[in-house]
């Protein structure tokens, strides 16, 4: 009778803890890269998906794919995969290059007096990032955001810059969209 107890008050915490966590509110989308291949992202449910074609230069094409939560709420993720790594001591001292420049373009409208440089990896992603609270932006609203968080890395073969610009400094949505980075899979 013990046992039988047990079971099912385990069975109850896993099933709640599936309701309550995205491991069932998320589906794959794959973006296709052109030249690069393809990019799956897990994108939490009720998020809408855009991406455009986007010339860089006259020999570079980038596709920018665009991740926003449902109802309004006021955060964009923008994704741009940009080439293929040639190795990994390039892709990784370009990705530090990279985000140093950030770093040092952050800290000028920074309301923060540091800003450490954070890491996300995922099976397939090592990224770094820098958040940020823009001292510039005092009404905060749909298209001026207070709060930025931008990066670059490595995921799969592709190396790529992103975005996350939102008027909430912490919670779940941000969570979310740094989520889609972290597990995000280049398919070449």
């Amino acid at each position: 009778m013990h046992k039988m107890k047990s079971s099912k008050i385990i069975f109850v915490f896993l099933i709640l803890f599936l309701l309550n966590s995205n491991v069932l509110a998320a589906e794959s989308k794959e973006i296709a890269l052109g030249n690069l291949g393809a990019i799956k992202l897990v994108v939490p449910d009720g998020w809408a998906v855009n991406h455009s074609l986007l010339s860089v230069s006259a020999a570079v094409n980038t596709v920018e794919i665009k991740l926003r939560p449902p109802n309004g709420f006021p955060l964009v993720l923008v994704l741009s995969p940009l080439a293929a790594a040639k190795d990994e001591s390039a892709a990784a001292k370009w990705m530090n290059d990279t985000v140093k420049r950030i770093h040092d373009d952050f800290i000028k409208v920074s309301v923060e007096d540091t800003l450490p440089i954070q890491n996300i990896n995922g099976p397939h992603c090592s990224a770094m990032y820098v958040s940020v609270t823009d001292r510039g932006v005092k009404n905060p609203s749909a298209t001026d955001f207070r709060y930025g968080i931008q990066g670059a890395g490595k995921i799969g073969n592709v190396v790529t810059v992103f975005t996350i610009l939102t008027n909430s400094k912490d919670g779940k949505e941000r969570d979310m969209a740094l989520e889609v980075v972290r597990s995000a899979i280049h398919m070449p």
